[in-house]
Protein backbone atom coordinates (compact mmCIF):
# COMPACT_ATOMS: atom_id res chain seq x y z
CA UNK A 1 0.00 0.00 0.00
CA UNK A 2 1.63 3.24 -0.96
CA UNK A 3 -1.02 5.74 0.01
CA UNK A 4 0.06 8.13 3.17
CA UNK A 5 -2.58 7.97 5.88
CA UNK A 6 -3.98 11.23 8.15
CA UNK A 7 -1.49 10.37 10.51
CA UNK A 8 1.77 10.50 8.41
CA UNK A 9 0.01 13.46 6.68
CA UNK A 10 0.02 15.59 10.38
CA UNK A 11 3.51 14.41 10.63
CA UNK A 12 4.04 15.88 7.07
CA UNK A 13 2.45 18.80 8.10
CA UNK A 14 3.70 19.88 11.07
CA UNK A 15 7.76 19.39 9.46
CA UNK A 16 6.70 21.95 6.88
CA UNK A 17 4.77 24.68 9.67
CA UNK A 18 8.06 24.10 11.60
CA UNK A 19 10.13 25.48 8.89
CA UNK A 20 7.98 28.50 9.44
CA UNK A 21 6.43 28.65 6.01
CA UNK A 22 3.97 31.59 5.99
CA UNK A 23 3.51 32.92 2.49
CA UNK A 24 -0.39 32.52 1.63
CA UNK A 25 -1.04 28.89 0.17
CA UNK A 26 2.39 27.81 -0.23
CA UNK A 27 2.32 25.56 2.71
CA UNK A 28 -0.65 23.34 1.75
CA UNK A 29 1.31 23.19 -1.67
CA UNK A 30 4.55 22.23 -0.02
CA UNK A 31 2.62 19.46 1.90
CA UNK A 32 1.38 17.87 -1.01
CA UNK A 33 4.24 18.42 -2.96
CA UNK A 34 6.01 16.46 0.09
CA UNK A 35 2.81 13.41 0.07
CA UNK A 36 3.98 13.33 -3.28
CA UNK A 37 7.67 13.10 -3.56
CA UNK A 38 7.13 10.42 -0.54
CA UNK A 39 4.02 7.98 -1.97
CA UNK A 40 7.26 8.01 -5.03
CA UNK A 41 9.64 6.70 -2.30
CA UNK A 42 7.35 4.38 -0.93
CA UNK A 43 6.32 2.57 -4.58
CA UNK A 44 9.88 1.55 -4.36
CA UNK A 45 9.48 -0.68 -1.29
CA UNK A 46 10.79 2.00 1.06
CA UNK A 47 8.46 2.69 4.25
CA UNK A 48 7.02 5.95 5.19
CA UNK A 49 9.79 6.75 7.44
CA UNK A 50 12.62 5.48 5.15
CA UNK A 51 11.15 7.53 2.39
CA UNK A 52 10.13 10.69 4.55
CA UNK A 53 14.16 10.88 5.58
CA UNK A 54 14.87 10.51 1.65
CA UNK A 55 12.82 13.07 0.56
CA UNK A 56 13.87 15.56 3.63
CA UNK A 57 17.53 15.03 2.48
CA UNK A 58 16.80 16.11 -0.75
CA UNK A 59 14.94 18.79 0.36
CA UNK A 60 18.28 20.28 2.24
CA UNK A 61 17.62 21.82 5.89
CA UNK A 62 16.77 25.29 4.27
CA UNK A 63 15.32 23.93 0.88
CA UNK A 64 11.49 25.05 1.92
CA UNK A 65 12.30 28.09 3.39
CA UNK A 66 14.44 29.07 0.32
CA UNK A 67 11.36 28.09 -1.72
CA UNK A 68 9.70 30.17 0.40
CA UNK A 69 12.16 33.17 -0.32
CA UNK A 70 12.13 32.95 -4.15
CA UNK A 71 7.87 32.72 -3.81
CA UNK A 72 7.98 36.17 -1.52
CA UNK A 73 10.45 37.48 -4.04
CA UNK A 74 8.75 36.83 -7.63
CA UNK A 75 5.24 38.21 -6.25
CA UNK A 76 5.46 40.49 -3.78
CA UNK A 77 7.22 43.95 -4.56
CA UNK A 78 7.79 45.18 -1.01
CA UNK A 79 9.53 42.04 -0.25
CA UNK A 80 11.83 42.68 -3.77
CA UNK A 81 12.76 46.19 -2.28
CA UNK A 82 13.44 45.56 0.85
CA UNK A 83 15.85 42.77 -0.29
CA UNK A 84 17.26 45.00 -2.61
CA UNK A 85 17.82 47.79 -0.37
CA UNK A 86 19.39 45.14 2.50
CA UNK A 87 21.87 43.71 -0.03
CA UNK A 88 22.80 47.20 -1.30
CA UNK A 89 23.04 49.11 1.71
CA UNK A 90 25.04 46.00 3.68
CA UNK A 91 27.46 46.46 0.89
CA UNK A 92 27.90 50.19 0.54
CA UNK A 93 27.81 50.45 4.04
CA UNK A 94 30.69 47.85 4.76
CA UNK A 95 32.95 49.35 1.90
CA UNK A 96 32.31 52.97 3.37
CA UNK A 97 33.67 51.83 6.66
CA UNK A 98 36.38 50.08 5.57
CA UNK A 99 37.26 52.85 3.52
CA UNK A 100 36.90 55.17 6.28
CA UNK A 101 38.78 53.09 8.90
CA UNK A 102 41.86 52.62 6.99
CA UNK A 103 41.94 56.64 6.10
CA UNK A 104 41.33 57.42 9.81
CA UNK A 105 44.42 54.52 10.58
CA UNK A 106 46.31 57.20 7.38
CA UNK A 107 44.99 60.24 9.18
CA UNK A 108 43.37 61.17 5.56
CA UNK A 109 40.95 63.32 5.13
CA UNK A 110 37.10 62.53 4.36
CA UNK A 111 37.64 59.19 6.83
CA UNK A 112 34.50 61.23 9.26
CA UNK A 113 32.83 62.15 6.61
CA UNK A 114 32.47 58.13 5.16
CA UNK A 115 32.76 56.70 8.61
CA UNK A 116 29.49 58.69 9.57
CA UNK A 117 27.32 58.22 5.69
CA UNK A 118 28.46 54.78 6.46
CA UNK A 119 27.18 53.96 9.94
CA UNK A 120 23.92 55.90 8.62
CA UNK A 121 23.73 53.49 5.70
CA UNK A 122 23.47 50.62 7.95
CA UNK A 123 21.52 52.01 10.83
CA UNK A 124 18.66 53.11 9.07
CA UNK A 125 18.56 51.53 5.88
CA UNK A 126 19.93 47.65 6.10
CA UNK A 127 18.92 47.26 10.04
CA UNK A 128 15.46 48.36 9.33
CA UNK A 129 15.48 46.29 5.53
CA UNK A 130 16.92 43.40 6.71
CA UNK A 131 14.31 43.14 10.36
CA UNK A 132 10.95 43.71 7.70
CA UNK A 133 12.76 40.59 5.29
CA UNK A 134 12.89 38.49 8.38
CA UNK A 135 9.26 39.59 9.19
CA UNK A 136 7.97 38.74 5.91
CA UNK A 137 10.31 35.18 6.15
CA UNK A 138 8.21 34.17 9.02
CA UNK A 139 5.71 36.61 10.39
CA UNK A 140 6.02 34.96 14.03
CA UNK A 141 4.38 37.21 16.92
CA UNK A 142 6.94 35.65 19.21
CA UNK A 143 9.98 37.22 17.04
CA UNK A 144 8.66 40.71 17.47
CA UNK A 145 10.34 41.89 20.52
CA UNK A 146 13.43 39.93 19.48
CA UNK A 147 13.41 41.91 15.71
CA UNK A 148 12.90 45.19 17.74
CA UNK A 149 15.46 44.23 20.55
CA UNK A 150 18.01 43.24 18.05
CA UNK A 151 17.49 46.53 16.02
CA UNK A 152 17.92 48.66 19.20
CA UNK A 153 21.15 46.97 20.52
CA UNK A 154 22.35 47.03 16.92
CA UNK A 155 21.70 50.73 16.28
CA UNK A 156 22.71 52.35 19.49
CA UNK A 157 25.69 50.16 19.96
CA UNK A 158 26.99 51.73 16.25
CA UNK A 159 25.97 54.72 16.38
CA UNK A 160 28.00 55.18 20.26
CA UNK A 161 31.18 53.50 18.28
CA UNK A 162 30.78 56.09 15.75
CA UNK A 163 30.04 59.10 18.41
CA UNK A 164 33.24 57.45 20.23
CA UNK A 165 35.22 57.96 17.53
CA UNK A 166 34.33 61.15 16.07
CA UNK A 167 34.71 62.68 19.63
CA UNK A 168 31.11 63.86 19.89
CA UNK A 169 28.96 64.04 23.13
CA UNK A 170 27.25 61.29 24.23
CA UNK A 171 28.68 58.45 23.06
CA UNK A 172 29.48 56.34 26.44
CA UNK A 173 25.63 56.89 26.84
CA UNK A 174 24.81 55.47 23.94
CA UNK A 175 27.31 52.17 24.11
CA UNK A 176 26.37 51.70 27.65
CA UNK A 177 23.07 52.25 26.25
CA UNK A 178 23.30 49.43 23.43
CA UNK A 179 25.44 46.87 25.55
CA UNK A 180 22.63 47.23 28.09
CA UNK A 181 19.70 46.36 25.34
CA UNK A 182 21.60 43.36 24.17
CA UNK A 183 22.17 42.16 27.26
CA UNK A 184 19.03 42.41 29.06
CA UNK A 185 16.93 42.21 26.17
CA UNK A 186 18.28 40.45 22.88
CA UNK A 187 20.04 37.94 24.48
CA UNK A 188 16.95 36.60 26.63
CA UNK A 189 14.90 37.42 23.66
CA UNK A 190 16.87 35.18 21.40
CA UNK A 191 17.63 32.34 23.93
CA UNK A 192 13.34 32.07 24.41
CA UNK A 193 12.68 32.07 20.95
CA UNK A 194 15.09 29.09 20.44
CA UNK A 195 13.82 27.29 23.05
CA UNK A 196 10.50 27.69 21.79
CA UNK A 197 11.44 26.37 18.67
CA UNK A 198 10.48 22.81 18.42
CA UNK A 199 12.82 21.75 15.10
CA UNK A 200 16.15 22.27 17.25
CA UNK A 201 18.61 19.87 17.77
CA UNK A 202 20.60 21.64 20.29
CA UNK A 203 19.21 21.07 24.11
CA UNK A 204 18.05 23.54 26.01
CA UNK A 205 20.55 23.40 28.55
CA UNK A 206 22.90 24.39 26.15
CA UNK A 207 20.77 27.74 24.91
CA UNK A 208 20.69 28.52 28.12
CA UNK A 209 24.43 28.65 29.15
CA UNK A 210 25.14 29.98 25.91
CA UNK A 211 22.61 33.22 27.16
CA UNK A 212 24.25 33.35 30.23
CA UNK A 213 27.99 33.51 28.84
CA UNK A 214 26.88 35.96 26.63
CA UNK A 215 25.31 38.01 29.02
CA UNK A 216 27.98 37.84 31.18
CA UNK A 217 30.40 38.62 28.30
CA UNK A 218 28.38 41.69 27.81
CA UNK A 219 28.42 43.03 31.07
CA UNK A 220 32.18 42.76 30.81
CA UNK A 221 32.61 44.83 28.04
CA UNK A 222 30.68 47.74 29.48
CA UNK A 223 32.49 47.88 32.42
CA UNK A 224 35.70 47.57 30.48
CA UNK A 225 34.54 50.55 28.51
CA UNK A 226 33.13 52.55 31.47
CA UNK A 227 36.92 51.81 33.34
CA UNK A 228 34.88 49.97 36.05
CA UNK A 229 36.80 47.54 38.09
CA UNK A 230 35.74 43.91 37.40
CA UNK A 231 35.54 43.62 33.84
CA UNK A 232 38.56 41.46 33.70
CA UNK A 233 37.13 38.69 36.03
CA UNK A 234 33.48 38.98 34.00
CA UNK A 235 35.21 38.91 30.30
CA UNK A 236 36.84 36.09 30.83
CA UNK A 237 34.27 34.24 32.56
CA UNK A 238 32.14 34.82 29.71
CA UNK A 239 35.02 33.54 27.40
CA UNK A 240 35.40 30.28 29.32
CA UNK A 241 31.92 29.57 29.54
CA UNK A 242 31.59 29.67 26.01
CA UNK A 243 34.52 28.22 24.75
CA UNK A 244 34.68 25.18 27.38
CA UNK A 245 31.58 24.68 27.59
CA UNK A 246 28.69 26.19 25.55
CA UNK A 247 30.61 25.59 22.02
CA UNK A 248 32.35 21.97 22.48
CA UNK A 249 28.32 21.01 23.49
CA UNK A 250 26.73 22.44 20.58
CA UNK A 251 29.49 20.57 17.95
CA UNK A 252 28.56 17.10 20.22
CA UNK A 253 25.22 17.61 20.06
CA UNK A 254 24.86 18.89 16.12
CA UNK A 255 27.38 16.60 14.96
CA UNK A 256 26.13 13.52 16.44
CA UNK A 257 23.94 13.20 13.85
CA UNK A 258 26.47 13.73 10.88
CA UNK A 259 29.29 11.08 10.20
CA UNK A 260 31.73 13.25 9.62
CA UNK A 261 32.69 16.60 10.60
CA UNK A 262 31.07 19.32 8.60
CA UNK A 263 31.81 22.50 7.66
CA UNK A 264 29.59 24.28 9.87
CA UNK A 265 31.20 22.72 13.07
CA UNK A 266 34.78 23.68 11.37
CA UNK A 267 33.49 27.17 10.63
CA UNK A 268 32.13 27.35 14.57
CA UNK A 269 34.86 26.47 16.31
CA UNK A 270 37.13 28.43 13.78
CA UNK A 271 34.73 31.73 14.43
CA UNK A 272 35.36 30.87 18.52
CA UNK A 273 39.23 30.83 17.90
CA UNK A 274 39.65 33.73 16.14
CA UNK A 275 37.50 35.70 18.37
CA UNK A 276 37.82 34.58 22.15
CA UNK A 277 41.48 33.92 22.15
CA UNK A 278 42.37 37.40 20.77
CA UNK A 279 40.03 39.25 22.73
CA UNK A 280 41.81 37.43 25.80
CA UNK A 281 45.06 38.27 25.00
CA UNK A 282 43.63 41.81 23.97
CA UNK A 283 42.39 42.01 27.58
CA UNK A 284 45.28 40.62 29.30
CA UNK A 285 47.99 42.61 27.08
CA UNK A 286 45.75 46.33 27.68
CA UNK A 287 45.91 45.74 31.00
CA UNK A 288 49.51 44.97 31.24
CA UNK A 289 50.13 47.76 29.24
CA UNK A 290 48.33 49.76 31.26
CA UNK A 291 49.86 49.06 34.58
CA UNK A 292 53.42 48.90 33.24
CA UNK A 293 52.82 52.53 31.94
CA UNK A 294 51.18 53.79 34.89
CA UNK A 295 53.54 51.86 37.32
CA UNK A 296 56.63 53.80 35.08
CA UNK A 297 55.16 57.10 35.28
CA UNK A 298 54.49 57.03 38.79
CA UNK A 299 58.12 56.22 39.16
CA UNK A 300 58.88 59.04 37.31
CA UNK A 301 56.71 61.56 38.80
CA UNK A 302 58.09 60.33 42.93
CA UNK A 303 61.40 61.07 41.39
CA UNK A 304 60.71 64.46 40.47
CA UNK A 305 58.86 65.17 43.72
CA UNK A 306 62.40 63.77 45.81
CA UNK A 307 64.16 66.25 43.53
CA UNK A 308 62.11 68.78 44.19
CA UNK A 309 61.95 68.41 47.99
CA UNK A 310 65.99 67.73 47.97
CA UNK A 311 66.02 71.18 45.84
CA UNK A 312 64.06 73.19 48.38
CA UNK A 313 65.45 72.13 51.59
CA UNK A 314 68.85 73.36 49.85
CA UNK A 315 67.26 76.74 49.06
CA UNK A 316 65.23 76.60 52.49
CA UNK A 317 68.86 76.19 54.45
CA UNK A 318 70.22 79.17 52.37
CA UNK A 319 67.63 81.65 52.45
CA UNK A 320 67.08 80.76 56.97
CA UNK A 321 68.67 84.01 57.24
CA UNK A 322 65.92 85.42 55.64
CA UNK A 323 63.64 82.99 56.88
CA UNK A 324 64.31 84.30 60.42
CA UNK A 325 63.52 88.09 59.74
CA UNK A 326 60.87 87.56 57.59
CA UNK A 327 57.30 85.66 58.96
CA UNK A 328 56.00 85.66 55.43
CA UNK A 329 58.39 83.35 54.66
CA UNK A 330 58.56 81.15 57.47
CA UNK A 331 55.05 80.67 57.04
CA UNK A 332 55.08 80.28 53.44
CA UNK A 333 57.23 76.81 54.19
CA UNK A 334 54.81 76.07 56.52
CA UNK A 335 51.88 76.48 54.74
CA UNK A 336 53.63 74.44 51.91
CA UNK A 337 54.47 71.38 54.32
CA UNK A 338 50.58 71.70 55.13
CA UNK A 339 48.94 71.15 52.05
CA UNK A 340 51.73 68.58 51.15
CA UNK A 341 50.57 66.87 54.21
CA UNK A 342 47.19 67.15 53.16
CA UNK A 343 47.41 65.78 49.90
CA UNK A 344 48.97 62.99 51.10
CA UNK A 345 46.29 62.41 53.52
CA UNK A 346 43.48 62.58 50.79
CA UNK A 347 45.83 60.11 48.58
CA UNK A 348 45.67 57.49 51.40
CA UNK A 349 41.91 57.91 52.07
CA UNK A 350 40.82 57.65 48.31
CA UNK A 351 39.01 60.58 46.38
CA UNK A 352 36.13 59.31 46.60
CA UNK A 353 35.81 59.61 50.72
CA UNK A 354 37.46 62.72 50.62
CA UNK A 355 34.90 65.26 49.58
CA UNK A 356 35.54 67.76 53.00
CA UNK A 357 39.03 67.26 52.42
CA UNK A 358 39.14 68.31 48.88
CA UNK A 359 36.94 71.35 49.74
CA UNK A 360 39.36 72.24 52.92
CA UNK A 361 42.43 71.61 50.34
CA UNK A 362 40.70 74.06 47.90
CA UNK A 363 40.63 76.95 50.70
CA UNK A 364 44.17 76.11 51.74
CA UNK A 365 45.41 76.27 48.02
CA UNK A 366 43.29 79.90 47.61
CA UNK A 367 45.30 81.27 51.25
CA UNK A 368 48.80 80.36 49.87
CA UNK A 369 48.13 81.68 46.58
CA UNK A 370 46.94 85.26 48.34
CA UNK A 371 50.64 84.61 50.51
CA UNK A 372 52.41 84.63 47.04
CA UNK A 373 50.94 87.16 45.71
CA UNK A 374 51.93 89.09 49.00
CA UNK A 375 55.39 87.90 48.77
CA UNK A 376 56.07 87.97 44.87
CA UNK A 377 54.14 91.38 44.07
CA UNK A 378 51.01 91.00 41.82
CA UNK A 379 51.90 90.40 39.04
CA UNK A 380 54.85 87.80 39.52
CA UNK A 381 52.37 86.09 42.34
CA UNK A 382 49.61 85.81 39.64
CA UNK A 383 51.05 83.67 37.65
CA UNK A 384 52.68 81.39 40.74
CA UNK A 385 49.42 81.38 41.68
CA UNK A 386 47.63 80.38 38.27
CA UNK A 387 49.61 77.22 38.26
CA UNK A 388 47.83 76.14 41.73
CA UNK A 389 44.11 76.63 40.41
CA UNK A 390 42.58 72.94 41.54
CA UNK A 391 40.54 73.00 38.85
CA UNK A 392 43.54 72.00 36.56
CA UNK A 393 44.35 69.14 38.63
CA UNK A 394 40.67 68.35 39.78
CA UNK A 395 38.09 69.74 37.28
CA UNK A 396 34.72 68.79 37.62
CA UNK A 397 33.44 66.73 34.39
CA UNK A 398 29.59 66.29 33.11
CA UNK A 399 27.80 63.07 33.84
CA UNK A 400 28.45 60.17 31.87
CA UNK A 401 32.32 61.26 30.90
CA UNK A 402 34.24 57.83 31.08
CA UNK A 403 37.57 60.04 32.02
CA UNK A 404 35.55 60.93 35.27
CA UNK A 405 38.34 61.25 37.78
CA UNK A 406 35.89 58.94 40.21
CA UNK A 407 36.14 55.91 37.69
CA UNK A 408 39.75 56.76 37.28
CA UNK A 409 41.66 56.69 40.61
CA UNK A 410 45.06 56.49 38.92
CA UNK A 411 44.60 59.51 37.04
CA UNK A 412 43.89 61.05 40.17
CA UNK A 413 46.61 60.20 41.79
CA UNK A 414 48.70 61.15 39.28
CA UNK A 415 47.11 64.77 39.23
CA UNK A 416 47.77 65.48 43.04
CA UNK A 417 51.20 64.23 42.07
CA UNK A 418 51.47 67.04 39.78
CA UNK A 419 49.73 69.53 42.10
CA UNK A 420 52.76 69.41 45.15
CA UNK A 421 55.21 69.51 42.19
CA UNK A 422 53.62 72.92 41.60
CA UNK A 423 53.78 73.64 45.25
CA UNK A 424 57.27 72.86 45.68
CA UNK A 425 57.56 74.55 42.12
CA UNK A 426 56.03 77.65 43.51
CA UNK A 427 57.66 77.71 47.32
CA UNK A 428 61.10 77.34 44.75
CA UNK A 429 60.53 80.34 42.97
CA UNK A 430 58.98 82.97 45.75
CA UNK A 431 62.49 81.78 48.26
CA UNK A 432 64.46 82.85 45.16
CA UNK A 433 63.04 85.64 44.30
CA UNK A 434 63.01 86.93 48.44
CA UNK A 435 67.12 85.74 48.26
CA UNK A 436 67.54 87.86 45.21
CA UNK A 437 65.79 91.10 46.39
CA UNK A 438 67.55 91.15 49.36
CA UNK A 439 70.99 90.98 47.72
CA UNK A 440 69.53 93.90 45.80
CA UNK A 441 68.90 95.51 48.81
CA UNK A 442 72.08 94.83 50.22
CA UNK A 443 73.94 96.74 47.73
Amino acid sequence: MNEITGRQTDIISQFVKRQEIVFSHLCDDLIDHICCEIEDEMKAEAGFDEAFRRVRLRIGENGLREIQEETLYAVDSKYRKMKKAMKISSVAGTIMVGLASVLKILHMPMAGVLLTLGAFMIIFIFLPSSLTVLWKESKSSRRVFLFISAFLASALYIAGIIFRIQHWPGAPVLISAGILSAVFLFVPAGVHSMLRNHARIVPAWIIIWGGISASIFGAGYLLKIMHWPGASVFILLGISLFAILVIPSFIWHHGKREASVSARAITIITATVLFFVPSALINFDTIHNFEKMFLSTTELGNRSLEFRLSRNDVLWSEAEAEAAESEDLTLLHSETQTLMDLINTIEENGFDTSASLITELENKLGSFSSLLVKLNGDFRGKVLASALEIERYLPPLPFGDEMQPRSRPEAVIQSLNLLKGSLLDAEAATIRNLAGNAQQNSF
